[in-house]
């Protein structure tokens, strides 16, 4: 168990997140009896976790489809209210939906893209311009620096639909980057990709993150894919935060679990 620090960035303590959705049998006579009675049915997706994450630090959230990673991640930037237990991101609730608190995060999701797809990255990233009241000057020497370190600089006044998938997720990385957030949520950025082009990305985005002293937290179904990236590992499983530890021991210690079975 971690001890809390002064410098924590985010702290969880004992959250939950429960759905509600409704049950519906097959056949006509079970839609008209749901027109009087539906039966609710509840899904825990996060089940009491807590952890302490510091400024600075390079975290993997891991574990396979329906492990709660995502639901656990929108609850950190704000997307979704906890059902139970508390979390604060800068010393607030991130749920406030402050201003100033939504400029100093930036989340990104890999199969969710906020791109305009018919139109070129440059409009887009000229939107966040505005949105984010990016003054003129550091908004063009920020955009310089990101178009040419990612190498799509000649790729701007390109649709974003014809760009290729690796290309368009620099120019996503590029939207989420564009305002210097302190704060980086990446769910699973690299999924789809091939091999080296998942290298790429994550070499870019752990340089970046350095540069920048981002606080990252960083989602994917395999440690294996983080490790050369990420300090930290949590490891959720069925909606459980089941290990918090070193990024390698963590490896080790679920080989070691693989092992057993």
């Amino acid at each position: 168990m971690r001890l809390k620090s002064d410098r924590a960035v985010i702290q969880v303590k004992s959250v939950s997140k429960t759905y509600q959705g409704y049950r519906k049998p097959l056949g006509l006579s079970a839609s008209l009896k749901n027109l009087f009675h539906r039966e609710i049915e509840y899904t825990e997706a996060v089940k009491g976790i807590s952890f302490d994450i510091e400024r600075g630090q390079t975290v993997a959230v891991v574990g396979q489809n329906g492990a709660g990673k995502t639901t656990t991640m929108k609850m950190l930037s704000g997307m979704i209210n906890p059902t139970q237990g508390h979390i604060t991101v800068f010393g607030q609730s991130p749920c406030i939906h402050k201003a100033a608190f939504k400029k100093r995060c930036s989340y990104f999701m890999g199969q969710s893209f906020q791109l305009w797809p018919d139109l070129p990255a440059m409009d887009s990233f000229n939107l966040c311009q505005g949105i984010y009241e990016i003054p003129i000057p550091v908004y063009k020497r920020r955009l310089s620096y990101l178009t040419e370190f990612l190498q799509v600089t000649h790729l701007l006044d390109i649709q974003v639909r014809r760009l290729s998938m690796c290309e368009r997720i620099k120019m996503e990385l590029i939207a989420a980057l564009l305002h210097s957030p302190e704060l980086l949520f990446l769910d699973e950025p690299i999924a789809g990709l091939d091999y080296l082009s998942q290298r790429a990305i994550m070499r870019s985005i752990q340089h970046l993150a350095a540069e920048d002293k981002l606080t990252v937290l960083l989602s994917s179904h395999s440690i294996a894919d983080l490790s050369l990236y990420c300090e930290r590992a949590l490891v959720m499983e069925g909606g459980r935060l089941v290990l918090d530890n070193d990024m390698h021991l963590a490896e080790q210690s679920l080989q070691c679990d693989a092992e057993t079975i």
